[in-house]
């Protein structure tokens, strides 16, 4: 809530508590959680060192005087955030059931396809590579055939900071594959790489071992509050990264009874490429109880709706409540096309633009995220970027206005504590906490997002001297805890997915009201499972999720959703 860091030795450094995390001691209590051994009948043996377990005691005696001086050195929830707590926790504890039976089969035949598509990699290669997951050897490869492997952060798996590596994920893929000059060998063995991808092993792994045996169901999927704007994360089974897949919805349909015979000989009959199969098919593993079934809802691009309710765009705002498609709107305008000449590529740049450029992105950024799409890459190229966010702050004024309105209210709040500052049309307030730590920006809600230890400096900037806000925070490249810069779109950016994220958690308030008992929360998109029967129905799960809040009066919120017995896109 407070956007301090998760772990509590980091906390406690952040907050420079007198008594610190004992890393030793927590070295000490995961060496004694290790076996050393194994008796011939196959029991465990620990190391039962009375002297390590006194340690350990010491440890868990400090970790309690930790905490203890973490709570009292951050504020509470509010009643009403206390509420979304309890919900997310029984969410958590509630689960969601898997269809652990075609999981491990789909694992099997991914683990099967994979090795069958390693053979022809090794000969693609003169044997320099064995497997596609050997991805230093694929790069030494690619880069002796004069192939520049793309630069992107990665994230260290023994330190979880972000570092610029050679990557080969599915980003730097999609980008290398776009190139008219590729050997067709090296394209072919790209391919390799990318179809092995699309299998999830991972995923289907995941979901055996997270299944409890006695009910078949995944808990402790959600993680509460893990960006600073409240919005939740995946964890574990990662529900909020599954693949969209390419197969229709029919087409997984019959796909699931063929993947539950577990015979790959009957799946390469059927389908040409296993992979993108099993990977469509990742989503029916997540399932309903006998006799019950789910009910889903998505809110209909919430944020660029939230965006233009923020600033009060009345022309944005009627487009919507008319059902004008905003996409092609946008498209047509940077394209100077009529709006229903707009063909599906121009209406993608027009989506892209609508969800991205609401928050100050300048045009190499813009051009950097249509490339990176997990779903539907593309470069748009120089020249039509920078028309794509020129086009959007000419057309919407209002909300570049907004950005430096925001960016002033908290330079003000900085500068004058004990003042309040508004913006977003009087729906938002900046100002300081009382002890002088925070920054809090109070959303329409009322939930403040929280700014530890703000300072205002002159600086001399690409747009000449100003003053730039810096907060300390942890530095999402190098996970360190220090003073960074923020401004108005990041700041705006915030308001926007927090109010975002406040509208969701009434509507999940309402729905468990009601009895419709939610299980997952991914994106924009509310999961409940719920009686096989009439009187639980989508249109009825829809309307609670839309039932504003007094404070959200005016937002055109809009759900769209389906009923039915396996999840899915």
């Amino acid at each position: 809530m407070c956007s301090f860091p998760l772990k509590l030795e980091k906390l406690s450094l952040a907050l420079d508590l007198p008594v610190k995390k004992d890393m030793e001691g927590n070295h000490i209590m995961k060496k004694l959680s290790k076996p050393i051994g194994f008796k011939p009948d196959g029991t465990p043996v620990y190391n039962e060192d009375p002297a390590l377990y006194e340690r350990m005691y010491q440890y868990n005696i400090n970790d309690v005087i930790t905490e203890r001086l973490a709570a009292k050195a951050l504020p509470d929830l509010s009643l009403e955030e206390r509420k979304v707590w309890e919900l997310d926790l029984r969410i958590n504890l509630r689960g969601v059931k898997l269809d652990v039976d075609l999981a491990a089969k789909a694992r099997d035949l991914a683990e099967h396809f994979t090795e069958k598509l390693n053979g022809p990699l090794k000969a693609m290669t003169g044997g320099f590579i064995d497997k596609a997951s050997q991805v230093a050897s694929l790069i030494s490869w690619l880069e002796a055939h004069g192939i520049e492997v793309p630069v992107q952060e990665v994230k260290n798996i023994e330190t979880g900071e972000l570092e610029l590596k050679k990557s080969l994920g599915k980003q730097s893929l999609a980008e290398l594959l776009t190139r008219k000059d590729l050997p067709q060998v090296v394209r072919d063995v790209l391919e390799i790489r990318r179809e092995v991808g699309k299998s999830s092993t991972a995923k289907y792994e995941t979901m055996v071992n997270m299944a409890i045996p006695c009910d078949n169901r995944a808990r402790g999927t959600l993680q509460y509050h893990a960006a600073a704007t409240g919005r939740w994360a995946g964890r574990k089974l990662q529900p909020q990264n599954l693949p969209q897949g390419t197969l229709t919805e029919d087409e997984i349909e019959t796909a699931i009874p063929a993947i539950r015979q577990g015979n790959p000989d009957l799946i390469e009959m059927m389908y040409d490429k296993p992979m993108a199969v099993l990977s469509s098919c990742i989503r029916g593993c997540i399932i309903p109880e006998t006799d019950k079934k789910f009910v889903s809802g998505d809110y209909s691009a919430i944020e660029a709706r939230m965006v233009f309710w923020l600033v009060n765009d009345p022309f944005a705002l009627a487009k919507y409540q008319m059902g004008v498609d905003l996409y092609k709107d946008m498209a047509a305008f940077v394209y100077k096309k009529d709006v229903k000449a707009i063909d599906k590529h121009e209406r993608q740049l027009g989506k892209k633009i609508i969800l991205g450029c609401g928050y100050g992105m300048g045009h190499k950024r813009f051009r950097g995220s249509c490339m990176e799409d997990p779903f539907s890459p593309f470069d748009p190229g120089e020249e039509l970027a920078q028309a794509a966010v020129r086009g959007y702050r000419e057309k919407y004024k209002t909300v570049r206005d907004e950005w430096y309105r925001v960016e002033d209210a908290a330079v003000l709040a900085v500068r004058n504590p004990g003042r309040r500052y508004t913006c977003c049309g009087d729906k938002v307030t900046f100002g300081m906490s009382g002890d002088r730590r925070f920054l809090i920006c109070r959303l329409p809600s009322g939930r403040g997002i929280r700014y530890y230890m703000p300072k205002v400096k002159t600086e001399e900037t690409k747009i000449g001297i100003k003053d730039v806000i810096y907060v300390t925070s942890e530095n999402p490249r190098t996970k360190k805890w220090q003073l960074l810069p923020t401004y108005g779109g990041a700041l705006f950016e915030n308001i926007t997915q927090g109010t975002a994220r406040d509208v969701m958690a009434y509507g999940m308030l309402n729905c468990e009201a009601a009895g419709y008992p939610v299980v997952l929360t991914v994106h924009d998109e509310l999961l409940s499972e719920v009686p096989d029967i009439p009187a639980f129905s989508k249109d009825k799960f829809l309307k609670l999720m839309c039932d504003l809040p007094p404070w959200a009066k005016g937002f055109p919120v809009v759900a769209e959703g389906w009923e039915g017995y396996r999840y899915k896109k």
